[in-house]
């Protein structure tokens, strides 16, 4: 199957014999170039290549007495929750990290590591003694409608971005910290409580949610403080309802409650405790469950089993298909017929940002329509990946195209027509294949001109 511009539109089953996925994570825990990760023995790990992973040695972090319950990375910092409520930050990029990482490569140089024929990579773990910072206790935050009266407020979700963190407390509120560029900046950082992304009553104050209420929505408010839903801009209801989870990539975050009458709200890196959230009026009260978060492009997951995705296109992270099979002038798919038509011949061209969350199909190139049920979702950088199940019972034959299709989205039988002079080239997990871009390189592209993995020891 060939597609117009040299990328992956929609989803494609990846079947692995034997095996059965299922959980999936992406980028979760990367940060610009840097990841870490958690293991069973509660020990930190931080990868600023592949092949020499170091485990994080802090008095601090030891001295806690706590089990670590979160590790998130962020541009410059890495990130760990221990289940005490206690915030703890490092910087694999500064100085004095990075001169213990190159001293200990330089120690080592003889003994490089390179992939086996595998594709596996046998690393070399040591041990890296690095004091961390304790982000500040978080002050003087209001008592919420929601508030388990029994309980001390604490932080029991994190989510790190752009230089910044945010944080939800077991009460509902969603705070944030700034000034996380590096060990320095941090140290004069601080929280800022964010009340149009916690408290109901604001929540409800936001033209997307005032508007429909206008509108002649039914409205119902029980006795402790409610937050606003609304359906398809008619219909206005108001339960008693938390926040209950945060999601941060890039330069962007979001807080939203999940089930039937879910909330979606939306921040970035500049977002201050005056700041009104971007609501999308089609992501309210359709029964969220997960919200993923790329560079340039979103997506939501429902209880229904169905997959939203908004955003700019990003070398076809949003799922919808080939745009130039999606009508011109529609999201997803190009400006006009001309656009298209540049695109058809050059394998070329931009299309258009999708500003309203559009589902994805999970049955592209197969025969006959499916019922999908996608149940988990994950997003970083220009990609996006997808768990869903057939719903339907088909016979071995239609799960397979002929052999003559079978190919990935990007592949070529015929070389493509000539990139026009001064052309944009596609590099995998580089820069788009857009004449026209504008825009600020995200996480995809960050390494593209570090050089590639093949036989580059570690």
């Amino acid at each position: 199957m060939n597609t117009t511009l040299n990328d992956v539109p929609y989803p494609v089953r990846i079947r692995i014999p034997g095996v059965r996925i299922v959980n999936l994570v992406a980028g979760g825990s990367c940060g610009r170039f840097h990841a870490a990760c958690l293991d069973s023995e509660d020990q930190i790990w931080n990868l600023v290549n592949w092949g020499r992973p170091f485990r994080l040695v802090c008095d601090y972090i030891t001295a806690a007495k706590s089990k670590v319950a979160q590790v998130e990375c962020g541009w410059h910092f890495s990130s760990m929750l221990n289940q005490a409520g206690d915030i703890f930050v490092w910087f694999p990029y500064d100085e004095l990290v990075k001169q213990a990482i190159e001293e200990h490569h330089l120690a080592n140089k003889a003994n490089k590591i390179f992939a086996t024929p595998a594709h596996e990579i046998p690393c070399a773990t040591w041990d890296l003694k690095q004091d961390s910072f304790k982000l500040p206790a978080i002050a003087n935050l209001p008592l919420l409608s929601t508030s388990p009266e029994s309980k001390d407020v604490k932080v029991v979700k994190i989510a790190a971005f752009d230089n910044s963190l945010i944080a939800l407390t077991n009460h509902g509120h969603v705070v944030k910290f700034d000034g996380l560029a590096n060990g320095m900046t941090a140290k004069t950082g601080q929280w800022t409580y964010l009340p149009k992304f916690s408290e109901a009553a604001k929540v409800k104050e936001h033209e997307v949610f005032s508007a429909a209420q206008e509108q002649g929505g039914s409205l119902r408010i029980s006795e402790t403080l409610q937050i606003t839903h609304v359906r398809l801009f008619s219909q206005l209801f108001f339960y008693a309802l938390m926040i209950s989870q945060i999601s941060a990539h890039f330069q962007k975050f979001v807080a939203y409650s999940t089930g039937p009458t879910s909330v979606v709200i939306m921040g970035d890196r500049d977002t201050n405790a005056q700041s009104t959230p971007k609501v999308i009026p089609e992501l309210q009260n359709i029964g969220v469950i997960s919200v993923v978060l790329g560079d340039y492009h979103c997506g939501a997951l429902t209880e229904a089993g169905k997959l939203l995705t908004w955003g700019q296109y990003s070398e076809g992270a949003l799922g919808l298909g080939d745009p130039a099979r999606i009508p011109p002038g529609e999201g997803g798919g190009f400006r006009d017929e001309g656009n298209r038509q540049t695109a058809l011949s050059r394998g070329t061209g931009r299309p258009l940002d999708v500003t309203v969350p559009t589902e994805v199909r999970f049955d592209h190139e197969v025969k006959g329509n499916r019922n999908m049920y996608c149940f988990a979702a994950t997003a970083s950088g220009w990609h996006m990946g997808a768990l869903a199940i057939d719903l339907e019972t088909h016979s071995e034959d239609d799960d397979d195209d002929d052999e003559s299709s079978d190919h990935m989205p990007g592949h070529f039988d015929v070389a493509p027509s000539p990139q026009p002079s001064g052309g944009n080239v596609p590099v995998p997990g580089g820069y788009p294949s857009f004449s026209a871009r504008g825009f600020r390189v995200g996480f995809a592209g960050r390494g593209m001109m570090r050089g590639g993995p093949s036989q580059r020891g570690f």
